[in-house]
Parts: C-alpha cells; sequence; structure tokens
C-alpha cells in the first residue's frame, strides 16, 4: 500500500512539470523516432519507438508529450 501511495504522489507531482513539447538532446531524437517511426541512435530502442508511434496517433494529444509521459511511466514501473 505504501509503494501505491508513493507513485501516485511522485505522479500528482511530476506530470503537471513534465515538459509540453519536444526535449532536447538524447529524449529529443527518441521523440521524433517515436513519431516518425523511425530508429534513434544504436542500440535504437526498437520497441519504445514502436510503443511511442501508437501512442503518437492518439487524437487531440501533443505527440512529443504523449512520449515524455510513456517515458515517464516505463521509468516508474
Amino acid at each position: 500500500m505504501a509503494a501505491v501511495l508513493l507513485l501516485g504522489y511522485v505522479s500528482w507531482v511530476t506530470v503537471p512539470r513534465l515538459p509540453p513539447g519536444i526535449c532536447f538532446d538524447d529524449f529529443g531524437d527518441n521523440q521524433l523516432a517515436s513519431a516518425t517511426l523511425a530508429i534513434a541512435h544504436p542500440p535504437g530502442y526498437p520497441g519504445y519507438a514502436s510503443i511511442g508511434y501508437l501512442l503518437t496517433r492518439i487524437p487531440g494529444v501533443d505527440p512529443a508529450y504523449i512520449v515524455t509521459l510513456a517515458c515517464f511511466a516505463s521509468g516508474l514501473a
């Protein structure tokens, strides 16, 4: 129960502070690869790019922001 509460608190504090658009450096490369179904630099993260591509197809949500949220969620998991 404590772990669930901690994850909920971390999410509640962090999600509003995530960058709303395109990031710089390595993560921006992953955002672009997810949005275009490309492969980022080696090792490529093909699973990450494939899942990110599917998430960027959600209408009404900025593709860069949804990839940021997916990265945050995978980090919490």
